[in-house]
């Protein structure tokens, strides 16, 4: 073998020795990196982003982890995967969440092992018409075409318990399933005479005819949702004028408190670690949601709605920081 081949040989050897030793390198940080997953909702859906953000913070700030965020059905089936330990955060509504604790329907046993973690917002059940109409109180209601979204939905059945609490039946109303935005356009066009949606505030759907016609939230009995808050795990909000364009009139609206969700088994220190970084980098959240802004540490009374305990990893954050439950 001459010399310039021998000299290729040993290079070649000594590349292949570098990559390997390189790759090996790469596959055992991998190794101790913990995976963990966050469950958010549809693409479309608030929550998706939001646990988009949430792995950002986790995988940037505490690089022990391999956080990823999953595009699931939602509130429910979050609640469902964290109670088989098949994810490690899930983002939900207290009024889901303790469906699921309790074992009520649309689930089948009870899930004692789901644990409350912080808050994230204020998801409103909006009943919104146009000014023009003599709609005003939930009681108006009564005889008119209402939109309650998809059947099955968390609108419709949300409808339904309004409707119910203010001693209306959802046969009551002639009920129409649209989208949000399609409903929004039914309502302009005369179709519907009212449409009810989830969203935050402001919802881009009510601000697309806002703009075009003035419009009124639909208000619920404040003394109404306040005696029906801890059986239905709500929280009664009041939504002054002006929070939409041409909105003279306030109102008083059912709310469902957002955050995340653990399992009661995952290490108390994992769960204090991500608490810790995703509220103290709320920012970077904020970037991927608006809704991110509104990221904190649960309220003795938000808390309260719901019989689920906080898990022990965010209580461990909430000490440290001065908060007590």
């Amino acid at each position: 073998m001459g010399r310039v081949n021998k000299i290729l040989l040993r290079t070649f050897f000594t590349i292949c020795i570098i990559c390997i030793l390189i790759l090996f390198s790469a596959l055992s940080g991998n190794a101790q990196k913990k995976r963990m997953s966050i469950g958010g909702a549809s693409k479309g859906g608030t929550f998706y982003p939001l646990a988009v953000g949430m792995a950002e913070i986790i995988n940037k700030f505490l690089p022990e982890y391999n956080a990823i965020a999953l595009e699931t059905g939602g509130a429910l089936e979050n609640i469902r995967l964290l109670a088989k330990g098949e994810i490690e955060i899930g983002l939900a509504n207290a009024r889901d969440a303790t469906l699921g604790y309790t074992g009520q329907k649309p689930f089948s046993a009870p899930l004692k092992n789901l644990r409350v973690g912080f808050y994230l917002g204020d998801f409103i059940l909006h009943i919104v018409t146009l000014e023009k109409t003599n709609i005003k109180r939930v009681e108006d209601l009564k005889g008119k075409i209402v939109n309650v979204g998809p059947p099955g939905s968390i609108v419709a059945s949300t409808m339904e318990a309004i409707l119910r609490l203010h001693n209306i039946s959802i046969k009551d109303v002639k009920v129409r399933h649209l989208g949000y935005s399609e409903s929004m356009e039914a309502m302009v066009d005369g179709l519907i005479d009212a449409a009810a949606l989830y969203s935050l505030i402001p919802s881009p759907a009510i601000n697309s005819i806002a703009v075009r016609q003035k419009i009124r939230l639909v208000t619920c009995d404040e003394k109404i949702l306040e005696s029906a808050s801890l059986k239905e795990n709500i929280l009664p909000l009041f939504v002054p004028p002006g929070s939409y364009k041409g909105q003279s009139e306030g109102a008083y609206v059912w709310a469902v408190v957002s955050g995340t969700y653990f399992n009661e088994a995952t290490d108390i220190e994992d769960v204090y670690k991500w608490t810790k970084a995703i509220l103290e980098h709320k920012g970077e959240l904020e970037k991927v949601h608006p809704m991110g802004k509104n990221a904190r540490l649960l309220n003795k009374k938000e808390l309260g709605i719901s019989p689920i305990p906080m898990h022990q990893g965010v209580i461990k954050y909430a000490k440290e920081v001065g908060v007590t439950y």
